[in-house]
């Protein structure tokens, strides 16, 4: 069964409510009309009745009835009237008659001759039948002094009264026509003026429940039909925003970009001009600056906040959101900053905290909103499930890097040098680039750790992967611990002479470098091969055995020095 739209019913049910309301009103019009025609009529018959009674009552009381015929004949011609019948009473008969024919037949007539003989002894005004034609019956008594003589009996016509009511009715009725034809219109408008803006409203959900997240309504209008549009908006929009950010950590491996997109689309979203997403250093006592959007990167690259200081420093002590809408005049609030200026203009500050259950990784700030107007708390509701986000990115970049890093050096696991190494040599072939794989070890580790003790050895290693690190290009070079004491160097698009200068640079830092953990400063060395993608091999493990044949021929030639491969060490 197909149901009724709201329209429908909304149409339905003013309509009927006009029905019902106008036929109450008709049909209480119609009772008081009668009651107020009836009155005048019943007054209009006492009035003649009295009038008659008076005129006649010395006739009546005299025995002379000769003009009484001329009276009540007078009284008859108003066309209202319908008998006039006047009685006395010590003979108990009609003295005079009149009735609609004209007729005085009645004259003469005992009381006993009328059937309504109980009635004649009253004076209350009646309505019955008489002849079948509907009256009001009326009476009033011959009076003189305190002695009554008779009775005048008048009876008046209902047809005016009938014709009136239904000329009543009739225009009742018109009214009740045209109040429907006026209310189905005006429900059409009311329809359009208040369910136009709900359709609306319907078909939007119907778009988002369909993906289409990017779907707006426009309702026009100021009052709560208006207020619910822009909140649906608003709505539509976050979910667009979460919706995308959902969307981009299952394809976006990079997890700077991922915190950039996670940070540009909560500022969209809060419609904010700039704000920064900042992380807890390794020992959890500094916050540091990750990504920032409305600023540069370099006016805050060297911030360090000490946590429980500032604003952001509070939120990464406590893990619990804060709104600050005196900006930095707020008492809590602490410059940082290199760029003083930028700070003053802080009008309004939103921080949330980066939380894995109870654990504080970090904040994420939004700074003033472009339409002037403060933070509020929905804001800060739609801010935290961004943070919870970027924190689930977050955590699964730490827990990915864990899985891939050696512990002790912080260097990428051999693994992962199987599989970046694997990635390079296709790229490399797709591309027709070069690259090139370095591999050194240090020089006598084994007798150092007899001599120093394991501890000091893995001091060693850790700063020796230190080293490694400041000496390559950032987001390029791929560093890896090979196993043991030995190292590799993955160089993408860089030949023999670069990776051969890289080693070069790396060895003498080395040699140079105090390891600490003794009473005075340790040395140590170290030999490196160098081979080259496609010279010196076109697959993998090719690479990886002619870069480590430079190696040893490194050591075998004095060690502390760089080889780079040549076919005749394949003779050594």
């Amino acid at each position: 069964m197909r149901r009724l739209s709201l329209k429908w019913k909304f149409m339905l049910a003013v309509s009927g409510m006009i029905i019902v309301v106008m036929a109450g009103v008709g049909w209480t019009f119609l009772r008081r009309e009668r009651r107020m025609i009836t009155a005048a009529m019943e007054n209009k018959g006492v009035l003649l009745a009295r009038a008659l009674a008076i005129a006649s009552a010395d006739k009546v009381a005299t025995n002379d009835f000769s003009e009484l015929s001329h009276y009540v004949d007078d009284v008859r011609r108003d066309p209202e009237i319908a008998y006039v019948y006047l009685f006395e009473d010590g003979s108990r008969t009609c003295v005079a008659a009149s009735d609609e024919s004209g007729s005085h037949a009645a004259e003469g007539k005992s009381y006993d001759s009328f059937q309504d003989e109980l009635v004649v002894v009253s004076t209350a005004p009646r309505q019955l039948a008489v002849a079948g034609r509907d009256v009001i019956d009326v009476f009033a008594p011959i009076v003189i002094g305190t002695s009554r003589y008779g009775l005048v009996r008048v009876g008046l016509k209902l047809d005016a009264l009938h014709a009136e009511l239904r000329r009543t009715r009739d225009t009742v009725l018109a009214i009740l026509v045209v109040s429907v034809l006026l209310g189905i219109l005006v429900s059409g408008f009311l329809e359009n003026l208040i369910l136009g803006p709900v359709g609306v409203l319907v078909r939007g959900v119907e778009a988002v429940s369909v993906g289409d997240f990017a779907h707006r309504i426009e309702v026009p209008t100021g009052d709560e039909l208006g207020q619910l549009a822009g909140a649906f908006n608003r709505m539509t929009h976050n979910i667009s925003v979460l919706y995308n950010v959902s969307n981009a950590m299952n394809y976006i491996s990079n997890t700077d970009k991922l915190l950039e997109l996670i940070l540009a689309k909560a500022l969209e979203a809060l419609d904010a001009e700039r704000g920064s997403l900042m992380l807890l250093d390794e020992a959890g006592e500094h916050l540091q600056v990750k990504v920032v959007s409305g600023i540069k990167m370099d006016e805050t690259r060297s911030v360090r906040i000490p946590k429980g200081e500032g604003i952001a420093g509070q939120v990464a002590q406590t893990g619990e959101p804060l709104i600050v809408n005196e900006g930095s005049q707020d008492p809590r609030f602490k410059s940082f900053a290199r760029n003083e200026e930028s700070e003053r203009k802080v009008r309004t500050l939103l921080c949330v905290p980066l939380k894995m259950g109870e654990s504080v990784l970090g904040c994420i700030n939004a700074v003033n909103k472009k339409s002037g107007e403060p933070f509020s708390e929905d804001d800060m509701k739609l801010l935290a499930v961004l943070a919870s986000q970027a924190a689930v990115t977050l955590n699964k970049a730490r827990l990915y890097e864990e899985s891939i890093t050696d512990g002790l050096t912080t260097l990428f696991i051999h693994r992962y040098f199987q599989i970046r190494l694997d990635d390079e040599v296709a790229r490399a072939r797709r591309y027709s680039a070069k690259l090139s794989l370095i591999m050194f070890d240090i020089d006598h580790f084994k007798a150092f750790n007899d001599q120093y003790g394991h501890p000091q050895g893995d001091l060693v290693l850790k700063h020796t992967a230190q080293l490694v690190k400041e000496s390559l290009r950032e987001n390029l070079d791929v560093a890896c611990r090979y196993g043991g004491e030995e190292f590799a160097i993955i160089m993408p698009e860089t030949g023999h002479d670069g990776a051969f200068s890289v080693a070069e640079r790396l060895r003498r830092k080395i040699e140079a470098f105090d390891f600490p953990g003794q009473a005075s400063p340790v040395k140590v060395t170290i030999s490196l091969g160098v081979a080259q993608y496609p010279d010196d091999g076109v697959d993998k493990a090719v690479l990886i055995r002619r870069a480590d044949t430079a190696l040893y021929h490194s050591k075998e030639h004095g060690r502390n020095r760089t080889s780079i491969y040549e076919r005749s060490m394949d003779d050594d």
